[in-house]
C-alpha cells in the first residue's frame, strides 16, 4: 500500500511539473508580430511574421520583416534561452520609413536571448540592452 501511495504522489508531481514546463514544440508554428512592449516606432506591423520549424538538427526561422523576407536558425535552449543565428534576407528597397523599421527589427533580433510564452503570445527579449540603443527590450508575437 505504501508503494502505491509513493507511486501516486510521484505521478501527481510529475504531471504537475510537465504542465509548467514549456516544450520547444510549443514554439513551432506561425507568429504574427503585434508590436513592441513599449510602443517604439510608428510602423505598420500587419505583414510582419515569423515561422519556427524544427529541422534535422536545429530550429529554423523564416518570415517577413517590414519590406523583405528573412531566414535564420535559432538555438532554443534550457532556461528559456533563444538565440538567432546569422540572419539572411532579401535585399528589396522600400520607403525610407519602412526600411528604418526593418533595420531596427533586424538589429533587435540579433540581440534576442530569452523567450517567454504567455498564452498565445510569444515575447522575445534580451537581458542587456545593446549600447547606445533606443530599441525596446521586448518584441511581441501572437500565434496565427
Amino acid at each position: 500500500m505504501r508503494h502505491l501511495i509513493f507511486l501516486f504522489l510521484g505521478l501527481f508531481f510529475f504531471s504537475c511539473d510537465e504542465k509548467s514546463v514549456t516544450t520547444f514544440s510549443e514554439l513551432e508554428g506561425s507568429w504574427n508580430f503585434v508590436g513592441y512592449e513599449s510602443g517604439y516606432l510608428d510602423c505598420p506591423i500587419d505583414s510582419v511574421y515569423l515561422n519556427i520549424t524544427k529541422g534535422d538538427k536545429e530550429y529554423k526561422v523564416e518570415g517577413r520583416a517590414f519590406v523583405n523576407l528573412f531566414h535564420s536558425t535559432v538555438d532554443i535552449g534550457e532556461g528559456k534561452s533563444f538565440k538567432f543565428g546569422t540572419i539572411g534576407s532579401t535585399k528589396m528597397a522600400g520607403p525610407p520609413e519602412l526600411m528604418e523599421c526593418e533595420t531596427a527589427f533586424f538589429e533587435q533580433l540579433k540581440h534576442i536571448s530569452i523567450y517567454k510564452l504567455n498564452g498565445n503570445r510569444l515575447h522575445l527579449t534580451y537581458k542587456a540592452k545593446p549600447e547606445q540603443s533606443s530599441i525596446p527590450p521586448v518584441l511581441i508575437f501572437e500565434r496565427k
